[in-house]
């Protein structure tokens, strides 16, 4: 995802990484944590630490998945996050980094082989398309990397969620 310059959040790409760690944390956690609440049931904190426990990563999970759909399936803020990237790069001369998303994927430019392409224009300078051959604007290819790479870790989400589920019903069954 690093290699395209992909408009996601490092905080979201760090937490959809940690999370099945720490969901399988939890998980292990959590029995030890409700008998021990169970046994300890002086302290209303300790009784409900458990719960907490499951909230917050619920809540995690919702979250993500929220975010993550968003760019996932097509539409206008995934368009605009895309073009809001490829803007940046082209305004501070990144070239090396429009280079290897072009290179990547083929393409030359966003909307156009000639729209903000690597190599920059120059008086008398080839362009992206002369210089590598390419008739394919950036857009479609990067949007659907975007959308690929977004989907997957949605999967990943909803799957930690769905395990959540099963370990909640599992330990509520168990008194």
């Amino acid at each position: 995802m690093s290699a395209l310059s992909l408009p996601v959040s490092p905080v979201v790409s760090i937490l959809t990484i940690l999370l099945p760690v720490l969901a399988y944390l939890n998980a292990n956690a959590h029995p030890h944590v409700l008998s021990f609440a169970r046994a300890n049931s002086s302290a209303r904190l300790k009784q409900l630490t458990p719960y907490i426990l499951q909230t917050l990563q619920g809540l995690l999970i919702t979250i993500l998945a929220t975010l993550l759909l968003q760019d996932a399936v097509p539409g206008q803020l995934s368009t605009c996050g895309l073009e809001s990237r490829w803007m940046d790069l082209y305004r501070h001369k990144d070239g090396s980094t429009i280079r290897k998303i072009q290179d990547q994927l083929e393409c030359c430019g966003l909307n156009s082989v000639k729209d903000r392409a690597y190599p920059f224009p120059k008086s008398g300078a080839s362009t992206c398309a002369d210089t590598y051959g390419r008739d394919q604007s950036c857009r479609d290819p990067w949007s659907a990397s975007l959308r690929t790479n977004a989907g997957v870790d949605f999967g990943v989400v909803v799957a930690v969620g769905l395990l959540q589920v099963r370990v909640d019903r599992r330990t509520m069954a168990d008194p």
